[in-house]
């Protein structure tokens, strides 16, 4: 295995769940296929709201659910961190999830009823706290 295929085999990790294969994202600061482009305030919406660059839902493997009561110091310091990392281009298998899984827009509407705003969280629905 070259390096290339090295440094890439540590990105693109599959996460197997009941409803199918999510890809695990590059959260490298690679401009192309990681999140070399966001803004601190698009970093801190993944974090908070689980709401992508694009604005599109983030499934719910990506845990922002846990990240939601970060203060925004360490929203602040992660970014920067991860900002430091080397950037590394590689982009992940599409994701294969059944129906309806697989469209995100339903993410939404999963999300809803659980969203902070509606005063729907509660310790048995944020068992871990920051």
């Amino acid at each position: 295995m070259d390096a290339a295929c090295a440094r890439n085999a540590l990105f693109a990790r599959p996460i197997s769940t009941p409803f199918g294969t999510i890809y695990s994202s590059n959260i490298t600061p690679d401009a192309q296929t990681g999140i070399g482009l966001w803004s601190e305030e698009a970093f801190r919406r993944a974090m908070r709201e689980g709401i992508g660059r694009g604005r599109h839902e983030l499934y719910p493997a990506f845990p922002y659910d846990r990240f939601t009561l970060a203060s925004d110091a360490d929203d602040r310091a992660i970014y920067a961190y991860l900002m430091t990392r080397p950037a590394v281009s590689s982009r992940p298998a599409p994701d294969r999830l059944a129906f309806p899984f697989n469209v995100r827009s339903f993410i939404a509407a999963w999300k809803a009823p659980e969203s902070r705003a509606s005063g729907a969280w509660s310790p048995r629905w944020m068992p871990a706290r920051w």
